[in-house]
């Protein structure tokens, strides 16, 4: 009897995510596996590096993920920039990790309200209410995703 067809693969994929953490924790708190290679590697800030990481590709993976049930339901606008929204999202959960490393809060209020008026004409001239809450859920995804990831390296140095 062949084994039945996952329907739903953000389940396997959240699970290989997880092992992937615990590999990587192991790795950097490992001492002995890190101090007995190059004298160069125990300079980097291990924490830092994985945190950058995760912000940019990994969390991109993440999203998509997440809002993959969403997507289909709204109309997407073919104007745009081919993977526009992803880089975008890259960027911006780099400058909000950058800015909780640097303590500067206020200045995550200051980037939501910079997009949100940027996309305020946007969204007022598709007058799409499936639009607008889509693009709300991306963007407090994203930058949770990037506040967590600051705490956690925050709490790891």
């Amino acid at each position: 009897m062949p084994a039945p067809i996952l329907k739903n693969k953000t389940i396997p994929f959240f699970i290989d995510q997880a092992l992937h953490l615990v590999v990587l924790y192991c790795c950097s708190f490992n001492s002995n596996l890190i101090g007995h290679t190059v004298g160069l590697v125990q300079e980097v800030n291990w924490p830092l590096v994985t945190a950058v990481v995760f912000a940019s590709y990994p969390s991109s993976i993440i999203m998509a993920k997440l809002l993959e049930g969403m997507s289909d339901r709204i109309e997407l606008d073919h104007k745009s920039l081919p993977n526009a929204g992803k880089y975008i999202g890259i960027i911006e959960r780099l400058f909000v990790l950058i800015f909780i490393i640097l303590g500067r809060w206020e200045a995550i209020g200051l980037l939501i309200t910079a997009k949100s008026v940027f996309r305020f004409n946007d969204l007022k001239e598709s007058n799409s209410r499936k639009l607008t809450e889509y693009i709300l859920i991306g963007t407090l995804l994203s930058f949770g995703l990037a506040i967590l990831t600051g705490l956690i390296y925050l709490g790891v140095r």
